[in-house]
C-alpha cells in the first residue's frame, strides 16, 4: 500500500516579498540555530542567510519552486 504525504515547507521571505503574490521561492536548507529544515525562500531572504558565500545563480535555478506546486512524499 502506498500513501501519500504532504510535507509544508515554512516559507521565509524577505519584508519586502512577504505577503507579495507572484514570488519566486526556493528550496533551501535552512538553519533556525536549533534544527535544519528544508524550507521554501525568497532569493533575498537565502541570500541574507549566506552573506559571505552567496549562491549563485545556477543554484536558486536548479531549486526552484514551481508556482503552486505541492512538496509531495511518497511514503511506503
Amino acid at each position: 500500500m502506498t500513501t501519500t504525504i504532504t510535507i509544508v515547507h515554512p516559507a521565509r521571505t524577505c519584508a519586502g516579498c512577504a505577503g507579495q503574490p507572484g514570488v519566486q521561492l526556493y528550496h533551501f536548507g535552512f538553519d533556525d540555530g536549533h534544527n535544519v529544515s528544508i524550507a521554501h525562500g525568497c532569493e533575498h531572504f537565502i541570500r541574507s542567510c549566506y552573506p559571505d558565500n552567496p549562491p549563485p545563480a545556477e543554484w536558486l535555478a536548479e531549486r526552484a519552486v514551481a508556482p503552486g506546486a505541492a512538496c509531495i512524499a511518497t511514503a511506503r
